[in-house]
């Protein structure tokens, strides 16, 4: 029998390695993300899963965690998958503000599990959208422009349709209508590749998987970053709340942007404060190997 996450709490007390060792995460190092999702454990007092999946056998559904390490336990993924494809449904969110990112429509989520085998890159389970149309969204309810995004392990790999959507984070419902913007207008923040009919506003495709991120200053700039080294410095207007999350694709998946990518981390703030910007990347850098 599988328990819904919703009929338990995913936090309790700091849990411990094994020796004895108190178990840290990024979230311990750094807290008051708006929205976390990983393919690690971010947190000593998360006991939750990390990510629902669907196998392709029969659309059966499982939780899956961590294993004493922290990492994904891919032996009960695999166990659960088994020789098909397994398909990530439910990315659940590790902040403790419950904005999980989910999907319930089968032919567009993205996979996780290939032909029996785990996706790797750089040796860690990667979830892969299939840039036709695979994306999760998330309600992240009351939320600042002042924000900041971190994908890890991240990797574009072509450019696709005009406009390809990495991530996007919009002022209202999606619904297609006003959010074609370059970076953030209104409140849209919108991180996308340039297309063929790209006028060189928008990012590029990146050659190796990256710690890739934005922020923006609530003000005048987003300044995008790939590793250590800046793509774009751009100044952008508007003030409005930034709610909804889309990954992987435009805000309204029936007018699909969808971008071809894997990503195995993304973590939100609704602020930008630069003290925490080395600190993070140095804590994926060290888990995901990048750089």
């Amino acid at each position: 029998m599988i328990i819904s996450p919703s009929a338990i709490s995913p936090y309790k007390i700091p849990t411990f390695q094994s020796g004895g060792v108190p178990f840290v995460g990024l979230l311990d190092l750094y807290p008051s993300a708006a929205a976390a999702y990983s393919v690690r454990r971010l947190s000593g007092v998360y006991s939750g899963s990390l990510m629902e999946v669907r196998r392709s056998s029969d659309n059966a559904l499982q939780d899956i965690g961590f294993d004493a390490n922290g990492d994904l336990d891919t032996a009960s993924l695999l166990s659960f998958v088994g020789a098909g494809d397994g398909f990530v449904r439910t990315w659940y969110d590790q902040s403790g503000n419950g904005n999980d990112a989910q999907n319930t429509t089968t032919s567009t989520q993205p996979k996780i599990v290939s032909g029996g085998s785990v996706i790797l890159a750089n040796s860690i389970p990667n979830i892969q959208f299939d840039g036709v149309d695979d994306y999760l969204s998330a309600d992240l309810g009351s939320f600042s422009t002042n924000s900041s995004v971190y994908l890890a392990n991240f990797k574009n790999f072509t450019t696709g349709v005009f406009a390809g959507t990495y991530f996007q984070l919009t002022p209202t419902s999606p619904n297609g209508l006003g959010l074609d913007k370059r970076y953030l207008v209104l409140g849209s923040m919108s991180i996308r590749n340039g297309g063929s009919l790209s006028t060189g506003d928008a990012l590029t495709i990146f050659a190796n998987h990256a710690l890739f991120s934005a922020i923006f200053d609530g003000t005048t700039v987003v300044d995008v970053y790939e590793n250590n080294s800046p793509v774009k410095n751009r100044n952008v207007s508007g003030s409005s709340s930034t709610r909804y999350l889309t990954i992987g694709n435009w805000g309204d998946p029936i007018s699909s942007r969808a971008t071809r990518m894997d990503i195995s981390e993304m973590i939100i703030y609704n602020d930008d404060n630069d003290s925490r910007v080395e600190g993070i990347k140095n804590n994926e850098n060290t888990y995901f190997s990048i750089y």
